[in-house]
C-alpha cells in the first residue's frame, strides 16, 4: 500500500520532533545536574586556611552532600530510563511531546525540592513535595512507555 503525501510528510515531521524532543530533554536533564552541583555550598578562603574550621565545614556539608548524591543518582537512573524508552521510539505524536514535558516540568523543579530539603530537613512538607516531584518524572516515564504500546506505529520495528 503506496503512502499519500500527507502520511509521508506526518512521519519525517513526527521523526525530527522526535530528535529535536531528544535533544530538548537531555539539555534540561543536563542543567539539572548542573543545578544540584551548584546548589552544594563551598568554603570560603577563610575556612579553607583553618584545618579545624573547615572540618566543621565539612561535617556541616555532609547532611546536604548525601542528599546531593541521592538525588543525583535518582535523576541520572530517569536520564538511563528516558535514554531507553527514547530507544523504543522511531517518531513522536503530540501526546508524546506534551507528556515528556510534563516529565520535564518536574524534573526542572528537583534542584529546588532538593535544595528545600537541605535547609528544612525532616520537614514532612518538604519530603512529601521532594517525593511527589521526582515520582512525577518516574510515572511520566511510564506513561510514555504506555503511550508507546497503544500507539504502535510510533515504535520501532522489532
Amino acid at each position: 500500500m503506496a503512502m499519500n503525501r500527507e502520511d509521508a510528510f506526518e512521519n519525517v515531521s513526527g521523526e525530527r520532533l522526535l530528535v529535536r524532543l531528544e535533544r530538548f530533554t537531555e539539555v534540561v536533564y543536563g542543567i539539572t545536574v548542573l543545578q544540584l552541583l551548584l546548589s552544594l555550598q563551598r568554603p570560603e578562603a577563610e575556612q579553607l586556611l583553618n584545618t579545624t574550621v573547615f572540618h566543621q565545614y565539612l561535617l556541616g556539608q555532609l547532611p546536604m552532600f548525601k542528599l546531593y548524591l541521592a538525588t543525583f543518582v535518582l535523576v541520572i537512573i530517569y536520564w538511563q530510563s528516558h535514554v531507553r524508552i527514547f530507544q523504543c521510539f522511531r517518531r513522536c505524536d503530540s501526546l508524546m511531546l506534551w507528556l515528556q514535558m510534563t516529565g520535564l516540568m518536574a524534573l526542572a523543579v528537583v534542584p529546588l525540592v532538593n535544595d528545600l530539603q537541605g535547609l528544612v530537613p525532616g520537614d514532612i512538607a518538604t519530603q512529601l513535595l521532594y517525593s511527589v516531584v521526582l515520582g512525577c518524572v518516574g510515572i511520566v516515564n511510564i506513561l510514555l512507555l504506555l503511550h508507546g504500546s497503544q500507539q504502535r506505529h510510533l515504535l520501532v520495528k522489532c
